[in-house]
């Protein structure tokens, strides 16, 4: 299509007038047109074969991934994992990859009678929740309903905050899961999962009493005494034969998570540690909160939540925290006496 010598204007190449300013149209205005015309779709042939030619490899996408972003992103990404010959492509739903951290576990009957099975079927990584879940079958061969109760797990020697309930009915089964957060494993520094130890306690419904108490440790072949247990620094609150607390500012503090808090618990029972008061800036900021549940002869590290009732304190930066503790040991049988509680001084530390 010409274009017109007088105004510009798009004509067609039949019209022998421009339709908007009426200039006429020769011949060698048409030809003059289509030899313009030839030159840039010729230009633009070129343009394109020389890129070819020259980035062979440039990406398809407009934002390429990094080789380290890819290898940083391509252990939980769906889309990290390409079918190939072996793995040919299906509907189903892609499995994430996963690291050094999820150890292979095998279908294992961890208890067998008359009334109960449980059975791990094996462990998967959930990446909606970021855990790795132990699936757990629970069967009921009996008539009456029975309970089950599971309250954290030890991963390594750390205690990893889970928790599992419910109910089974007579000559049925439930599935459950131990749940094991990933943010909780890489906070107590583990790198692979050695050995994992947990308890259930099943009883009959209405009765207090257990009607067992099943314990699993998986995968007993790793276990050893020379367990790659990271060190913990901080500010030491308690020490004792019994007990240590150490406590550590927290890398990105914030008025709801301004401090870390460790614990070992070198007791043949578990304890709950309650948090006696915190003071941020010298103004406090919680009076009193029940705190983590650890497993007997475990650790445990957490990022304190500070929990608000009322508003938060208007405080930009964040100087100095205040906090105290109480040890609270469990008996044997499960119960807690208030003249057994540990009363811990409070301890101050500077982000200065």
């Amino acid at each position: 299509m010409p274009n017109c010598p007088k105004c510009g204007s798009f004509i067609a190449d039949e019209d022998r007038y421009c339709p908007h300013c009426g200039q006429p149209v020769t011949e060698e205005n048409q030809s003059a047109n289509k030899v313009v015309k030839g030159i840039a779709i010729g230009f633009f042939v070129i343009l394109i074969l020389g890129f070819a030619v020259f980035y062979p490899d440039a990406p398809s996408k407009k934002h390429p991934v990094s080789a380290v972003q890819q290898q940083e992103t391509s252990a939980y990404s769906e889309s990290s994992v390409k079918p190939t010959a072996e793995t040919p492509k299906t509907d189903e739903p892609v499995q994430p990859k996963t690291t050094s951290i999820q150890p292979e576990i095998s279908k294992t009957i961890i208890h067998d009678d008359e009334i109960l099975t449980i059975t791990v079927t094996g462990m998967e990584y959930d990446p909606l929740y970021n855990t790795y879940n132990i699936n757990t079958v629970i069967q009921n061969h009996s008539h009456d309903t029975i309970s089950y109760f599971l309250n954290g797990a030890r991963v390594n020697g750390y205690t990893i905050s889970t928790f599992a309930r419910g109910d089974i009915f007579g000559e049925t089964e439930s599935k459950t899961a131990v749940c094991l957060s990933r943010d909780a494993l890489q906070l107590a520094g583990i790198k692979s999962i050695q050995e994992i130890r947990f308890s259930f306690e099943c009883s009959y419904e209405e009765q207090d009493e257990p009607y067992c108490t099943v314990s699993a440790t998986l995968p007993t072949s790793l276990y050893s005494d020379e367990m790659d247990i990271p060190v913990f620094e901080g500010i030491e609150a308690y020490a004792s034969d019994d007990y240590r607390i150490l406590v550590a500012p927290y890398a990105a503090p914030s008025v709801e998570q301004p401090l870390i808090v460790y614990i070992e618990n070198r007791t043949d029972t578990p304890l709950l540690l309650s948090y006696d008061g915190v003071a941020i800036n010298k103004q406090m900021v919680e009076t009193f909160s029940s705190g983590p549940y650890v497993l007997a002869n475990s650790r445990y590290v957490e990022v304190r939540t500070i929990a608000y009732f009322g508003d938060e304190p208007d405080i930009d930066v964040i100087d100095s925290v205040t906090i105290a503790f109480q040890i609270c040991p469990y008996q044997k049988d499960g119960s807690f006496s208030t003249a057994d509680v540990i009363e811990v001084p409070p301890v101050t530390f500077s982000y200065t």
